[in-house]
């Protein structure tokens, strides 16, 4: 039997045992090594995120080692695959029918019916394990997986999904805007980075690999002091300065123009509303942390039509971006590692996920 960490309902985890998967035709069957507590989890254990199918087994940053394989599996990635390999997956695949998918097939985050591990797939279904928080995972045909090197540990490769969203965000601000205006931030631009939970600090190092001139906010002491080992050339505590100091802040580092771009990254309502007032003329907002619908956010439609700025939304991470999250993993000498301040087990899930929640540490995992 197979224990796993269930969400019945909302608030309402129990621990529950399910066959181990047999005779496998056309999936992988993973045994999980870490799980990442993301940001989003918190939310969907307290309902405020949908499209979440209970009972559901929580869990989509994954890092698990192939147990066994089908003999029908076909990868539809870049890898293949064998048993003792450990693999990262992308948790998320396409319906491929709905008007997006046809219309878009390039954007699969735009899909109408995105099946999402530890999210959408219920746990009641046959073969049931489609969630992290588990000891193990069914990988079902079509999604895509990736290898992870010998060179990176078990924890370190569960960062891979975050790491993914967060070159999302950066790629997201670096796009072309308007022709007269702007080709699009890039090298020696000033971005500042809302946020330094695991989502800010590794989106304040994608910044830095691109080029930018980072400056990274946050009010927690303990996270201000580990963004700076990855890459912020300026951090800012936050903590007892009003809204009007934090913008004011943030200009003084900015020639008194303000940023270029500005990404948010802590998934509060209030950052959206005064990080739109960091930007200079002609600026770019990325919001990538208010994935889930906690609310509403005052904002002055005068300012962003006085200014010229643009405001665009990052949600997810294509299946490309998960390859070049690893490569960062593998070749870029910075402490991944020090990111992950509490491994918890299974039984222990709700404990993990109110750490998220708290903002207790950095990066919470579950090791089954």
């Amino acid at each position: 039997m197979v224990k796993a960490a269930v969400l019945k309902s909302d608030k309402n985890i129990e621990m529950e045992d399910f066959p181990k998967p047999e005779n496998i035709e056309d999936g992988i069957l993973i045994r999980i090594l870490s799980a990442g507590v993301c940001g989003t989890d918190p939310h969907i254990f307290n309902g405020e995120r949908a499209g979440v199918n209970h009972p559901v087994i929580m869990g989509h940053e994954i890092c698990g080692v192939i147990e066994s394989i089908g003999k029908k599996y076909e990868s539809v990635s870049y890898d293949s695959f064998n048993v003792g390999d450990r693999i990262t997956i992308v948790p998320g695949t396409t319906c491929k029918k709905c008007y997006y998918c046809k219309t878009f097939p390039h954007m699969e985050n735009y899909c109408l019916q995105r099946r999402i591990y530890g999210v959408t797939m219920k746990s009641d279904q046959p073969p049931h394990l489609f969630g992290g928080f588990s000891e193990y995972l069914y990988l079902l045909p079509g999604f895509w997986a990736y290898k992870i090197p010998e060179s990176i540990t078990d924890d370190v490769g569960s960062l891979a999904e975050p790491l993914a969203v967060a070159i999302r965000s950066v790629e997201r601000g670096m796009m072309p805007g308007l022709p007269y205006v702007s080709m699009g931030p890039g090298i020696g631009s000033n971005v500042v980075v809302q946020g330094a939970g695991t989502i800010g600090i590794l989106t304040t190092l994608v910044a830095k690999l691109m080029g930018f001139n980072v400056i990274t906010l946050d009010k927690i002491y303990l996270r201000l002091k580990m963004v700076k080992e990855f890459g912020a050339s300026k951090v800012l505590d936050i903590k007892n300065l009003t809204k009007e100091e934090r913008i004011q802040a943030v200009k003084e580092q900015t020639n008194g123009i303000g940023a270029d771009l500005v990404i948010e990254c802590t998934g509060e309502l209030d950052a959206f509303e005064e990080g739109i007032e960091m930007l200079r003329r002609g600026g770019r907002y990325v919001e990538m942390g208010n994935f889930a619908d906690v609310g509403f956010s005052k904002i002055k439609p005068n300012f962003i039509c006085r200014n010229d700025i643009e405001i665009v939304g990052s949600v997810i991470s294509p299946p490309q971006n998960f390859k070049k999250a690893i490569y960062i993993l593998k070749n870029y000498d910075y402490p991944f590692e020090k990111l992950i301040t509490h491994k918890l087990g299974i039984d222990d899930a709700e404990k993990a996920i109110k750490n998220v929640a708290e903002r207790k540490g950095i990066k919470t995992v579950i090791k089954p």
